[in-house]
């Protein structure tokens, strides 16, 4: 009980509401708690290598727009924004460890009642104990805004069925887009919260709050107009996959559950059941159910990533730490689970400074060292990578230099595919370089090596003039009998010769896979001399001899000298010409 001279201190909510008066020690608790977790997760972020995803995301924002070929554009305005402050790797980071601190106390917020403040402590070890919301404390990726945006468009959604006022329809809104912005995973929260309360859709602020988000959208919707909707057509058509192995897909799925929470999953479970009855408790254990169900479901069709289903996060951390305050019996068990995955956790995040921590060399070990060993070998010259958008930028981030990833056919297509950033290279003599187990070095002769990492070695060949046509694109219009139609577009914006091209047909299996590649021959003068931009030649080709017309797809290739053909032609399923 607390003695009558004690001082207190009033805290308010985000709506400016007052809560019960909550004594001084346990706000300067909560905030210097606050303060610590934020000075681990500089410090962390300070001295962990960036992975090769956070590198990537580096890389786009290099080139600020309202789009990139993989996700919508919040990530690279992050980073562009904290590098503004800092340089290095803090720079990348910075913003996204803002936002983390930001996400406690949306959590914080949502949590009902005043007897939270006696658990203050307990509710950080909670929080810190979910591996994901741990992780995207300090990396840089798509979900740490996704998480935050998530978080504050659930505290709005709490506000706005409370009471609909303009200010609650606007954020609200203004939290749609920006999770729309951050990852397109973001309409599964969405959808989740509408079947979680139906009365949504009669509520004329919710209207206002969805016409708000579309507006605030339409330049990332107009940009996937204007590049034809490339990301789209990726991750739902052209991405490719595999055939399904019950352990790698829907088992993996229930792992990565298990991944995300740990020892304390009993508890989680436990608590998406048991959760305090309410409108807001329905709309929490709705979005959890539904995003679960969701990727259930996904995971007969298609590996599902662990990070993928992180959305649960928000909603299971209220879920639990409401059950938590009501509950007395699952406190000591809960606190347990979490102080033993918090532990390990730790340990993982020295390790990932410390390489001799852990068993497995991890994407922060390294990659200084290997960069270095690369420059020295190529100096100052540009670098082409084959088949890596990950170590394209990664090289790019820690030495300064101009790289590209030259996607071949057996590869995926990537930022690079769209942002003709090869044309900063195009004529100039330049390193190109793979793995030696790459196709490429069965022709051609490497010049050099380097070890990437022990026992991971590294070819490379001098290019003395680069040329390369990424931005041609390639279709085959119709197939009759062994006479094949095929419509080349020029989208590149100089004109360029005809000569210099050659084309390979690629064989794909029922998941997109490439299976064979052979060389595709030309008539003499096929291609003009000079082929002028934006022009389309409609070429009369011969069937492949050595390909069954029974295959399940293919794709057309466009090379140019002894580079390796591209990815200029979608995936095509030949079933387009054979009914």
């Amino acid at each position: 009980m607390w003695v009558v001279e004690q001082k207190y201190t009033i805290i308010c909510t985000f709506e400016g509401l007052i809560q019960p008066p909550v004594p001084t020690s346990r706000l300067a608790l909560f905030w210097i708690m606050l303060a610590l977790l934020l000075g681990i997760n500089l410090w962390q972020a300070s001295v962990t290598e960036l992975i090769y995803d956070e590198a990537y995301y580096w890389y786009f924002s290099q080139q600020p727009a309202w789009g990139y070929f993989d996700h919508p554009p919040m990530m690279a305005w992050m980073i562009a924004l904290g590098q503004l402050f800092f340089s290095g790797t803090l720079g990348v980071r910075i913003a996204g460890i803002l936002l983390s601190a930001a996400t406690y106390l949306l959590v914080w917020d949502m949590i009902s009642g005043v007897k939270k403040n006696h658990y203050i402590p307990e509710f950080f070890l909670w929080m810190f104990s979910m591996t994901l919301l741990n992780a995207y404390g300090f990396f840089t990726l798509p979900d740490t805004p996704l998480l935050f945006f998530s978080a504050l468009f659930l505290w709005s959604v709490k506000k706005l069925i409370k009471k609909p006022t303009w200010t609650y329809a606007l954020i609200t809104g203004t939290a749609m887009a920006a999770m729309m912005y951050s990852k397109y995973h973001a309409v599964l929260v969405i959808i989740g919260v509408v079947i979680g309360y139906w009365p949504l859709v009669r509520m004329t602020k919710a209207w206002v709050a969805v016409l708000w988000a579309l507006l605030l959208y339409t330049p990332h919707l107009y940009w996937l107009y204007t590049h034809e909707f490339v990301s789209v057509a990726y991750h739902l058509s052209e991405r490719p996959n595999q055939p399904y192995r019950f352990e790698a897909f829907t088992l993996g799925y229930l792992v990565n559950i298990i991944a995300q929470f740990g020892f304390t999953l009993p508890w989680v479970i436990y608590a998406w059941y048991k959760a305090p009855k309410g409108r807001f408790s329905t709309v929490l254990k709705s979005l959890v159910f539904f995003v679960l169900t969701f990727f259930f479901i996904s995971s007969f069709t298609k590996r599902i990533q662990t990070q993928w289903i992180v959305v649960i996060a928000i909603p299971t951390a209220v879920l639990v730490w409401e059950l938590y305050l009501r509950d007395r019996k699952i406190r000591r068990p809960l606190m347990w689970s979490a102080a033993i995955t918090a532990l390990v956790l730790i340990y993982a995040r020295i390790g990932l400074v410390h390489e001799s921590l852990l068993p497995i060399r991890y994407e922060t070990h390294g990659n200084q060292v290997w960069t270095s060993r690369l420059q020295a070998e190529v100096g100052d010259s540009p670098v082409v990578f084959l088949d890596s958008y990950r170590n394209a930028p990664m090289y790019a981030f820690y030495q300064a230099g101009h790289s590209y990833s030259l996607n071949t056919m057996g590869y995926r297509k990537n930022q690079y595919s769209i942002d003709n950033s090869y044309e900063r290279i195009q004529g100039k003599k330049i390193a190109l370089i793979g793995p030696k187990s790459h196709v490429y070095w069965q022709q051609n002769k490497a010049q050099f090596s380097f070890e990437k990492a022990v026992g991971d070695t590294y070819f490379g060949t001098w290019i003395e003039e680069f040329s390369y046509y990424d931005q041609i694109k390639a279709k085959i219009t119709q197939v009759h009998g062994d006479q094949v139609r095929l419509e080349l577009t020029h989208q590149d914006p100089h004109a360029l010769k005809g000569q210099q091209i050659y084309l390979s047909f690629g064989v794909l299996d029922d998941h997109k896979r490439l299976q064979r590649q052979i060389p595709w021959p030309l008539e003499p003068q096929a291609i003009p001399d000079s082929w002028s931009p934006q022009d389309t030649l409609r070429l009369q080709m011969i069937w492949p001899k050595a390909v069954s017309k029974n295959i399940p797809g293919v794709r057309v290739g466009v090379g140019s000298f002894s580079l390796p053909a591209g990815l200029q032609g979608a995936p095509q399923k030949t079933a387009e010409w054979n009914p």
